[in-house]
């Protein structure tokens, strides 16, 4: 399941933060423009914690989204970026089956009004549904 979600959802282009960090704009924006519809912003290997108290399950957290929509709405409404990127952990359970979880966005969004971050909203849950299924 990592490997699908993985190949599904591509990391986010490395040379992002650099053009952030260097004030490269123009060509900054032609990255983000191209980027695909979501990308694995972060991830951290939970699995590694577990083992700090003898348990052996899988698990990873992902923070998935869009670094152009990203930057759109919280630009608008900067407490966004509380629940922007998106979390998705995918675990494994004590059965030994994998586990995908995370909350939908309208779920997280819902207290910010709004016609074009309702859209975002539908938008993210319709390709973050596709690509963890």
């Amino acid at each position: 399941m990592r490997a699908s979600l993985e190949a599904t959802v591509p990391r986010l282009d490395d040379e992002i933060p650099v053009l952030l960090a260097d004030g490269l704009t123009d060509r900054l924006k032609q990255r983000v423009e191209a980027a695909p519809e979501l990308s694995i912003f972060q991830q951290r290997d939970y699995g590694l914690l577990y083992q700090l108290y003898g348990y052996a399950h899988k698990a990873v957290q992902y923070e998935i989204g869009n670094p152009l929509k990203a930057s759109w709405i919280t630009r608008r409404r900067p407490a966004v970026g509380l629940y922007v990127p998106q979390r998705v952990i995918l675990y494994e359970t004590d059965a030994g089956r994998s586990c995908v979880e995370y909350h939908l966005p309208a779920s997280l969004l819902y207290h910010f009004d709004g016609e074009r971050i309702d859209q975002l909203n539908a938008e993210l849950e319709r390709t973050l549904s596709s690509a963890v299924s």
